[in-house]
């Protein structure tokens, strides 16, 4: 049974699934209090909690520490709720490719109560307006260069009430960094509960009409509580670093809610890896063949100790043909630098270890998790069984 609502527009919460044609939601590890505002336990809190000198955020030429990002997305917070009229449970889309003011503006509209919904630049008009139409999209934030499809996709829009531009680099040089900059640095949380949807994750519509998963403020924190914690066991001097965009659960898991350090191409990475020794990496098996290929031209990759993958598989990371199409793990069994492979159904579901498994073997490893497979393979495995594909 769903517990407290903070959310004034209760659209997300009346288009949930009947409760009969829900998940059975094991959450007795996970006792979070009913009032829960992720946003804010990702920033504020990690600031209460003496962490606000830590470096939250690497970016070529900066570093933001957890204090700064905390304050950034507490004055962007005001602006949405002051100036733009953001109420509780409205649904806030938010168009920018990976980068800092992406994640420090979907923080922003978390902490305001909105729930958000990311999108990356290869969105065009007509696929953004269907978003906005399904999600009955009332505020989008739009890095600047960005606006003329937003823009078209806003006309006739009948839920759409502002499209704001904001400024994706130091500049703040937009009509949402202007505001900002007038605001103060702190920031009241809204009363939140801790099963309000706080995001909503659009596929492309490839296959379709665009679908959304709903994803609660406690979601978002137990990917952190527990496959963060107990399956990469994540230390404070880990680095992330990673390719996904932030407006796929993947990557906003990988880069954002874990503590990350991000960027934008294959290229790229190999760079940052080198220069600030980054420990885990989040990307596609496509790259990982392309660090491969980096190490043996001589790369330096040893810093990493984990490789978490999602994706779809291609020749170099085989799995039995029957299978191809469901998986999104499996590789040969080889390392990049000193590296376990971690390989992640959809997002973060099962992990395999393939430094020490044939590549036609899954070990489940989730502490405290079963994962049902689809179709032929719907065989309920538990924690630390291994099963053959």
């Amino acid at each position: 049974m769903l517990g407290h609502t903070g959310h004034t527009d209760t659209f997300t919460r009346h288009n949930l699934p009947p409760e009969d044609q829900q998940p059975v939601f094991l959450l007795d590890r996970f006792q979070y209090p009913e009032h829960l505002n992720a946003g804010v336990e990702l920033t504020n809190a990690m600031v209460a909690r003496s962490f606000g000198d830590r470096v939250a955020l690497i970016r070529i030429g900066r570093r933001r520490t957890s204090k700064e990002l905390a304050d950034w997305t507490n004055r962007l917070a005001h602006v949405l709720v002051e100036d733009l009229g953001i109420k509780l449970g409205n649904r806030a889309l938010i168009h920018l490719a990976n980068n800092p003011a992406m994640l420090a503006c979907w923080l922003a509209a978390t902490k305001a109560g909105a729930a958000v919904v990311n999108t990356t630049p290869m969105l065009r008009a007509g696929a953004l307006a269907k978003i906005v139409d399904k999600a009955e999209i009332t505020h989008a934030l739009c890095d600047t260069r960005l606006m003329i499809d937003m823009v078209a996709c806003g006309k006739d829009r009948k839920f759409l009430k502002s499209v704001v531009g904001f400024d994706r680099t130091s500049n703040h040089d937009a009509e949402l960094d202007r505001l900002a900059l007038e605001k103060p640095i702190t920031y009241t949380a809204v009363d939140t509960g801790h099963d309000d949807v706080a995001l909503l994750g659009f596929t492309f519509g490839t296959t379709g009409d665009a679908k959304a998963t709903m994803h609660f403020h406690r979601d978002l924190l137990i990917i952190a509580d527990s496959y963060a914690r107990e399956v990469l066991d994540i230390q404070p001097k880990d680095i992330f670093v990673g390719s996904p965009p932030l407006a796929f659960t993947f990557g906003l898991g990988g880069l954002a809610i874990f503590p990350l350090l991000e960027t934008e191409s294959p290229p790229n990475m190999i760079e940052i890896i080198e220069k600030y020794h980054a420990t885990i990496c989040f990307t596609a098996p496509t790259v990982y063949r392309y660090m491969m290929r980096a190490i043996e031209e001589g790369a330096d990759l040893s810093s990493l100790r984990v490789a978490v993958s999602a994706g779809k598989i291609d020749a170099q990371f085989h799995a039995p043909s029957r299978h191809r199409n469901r998986l999104s793990l499996v590789l040969t069994g080889r390392r990049i630098g000193g590296a376990t492979f971690d390989f992640t159904i959809e997002i973060h579901c099962g992990t395999e270890h393939c430094m020490s498994y044939p590549a036609t073997q899954i070990l489940i490893d989730a502490p405290g998790k079963s994962t049902r497979w689809p179709d032929d393979m719907c065989a309920a495995l538990t924690p630390y069984i291994l099963n053959e594909v």
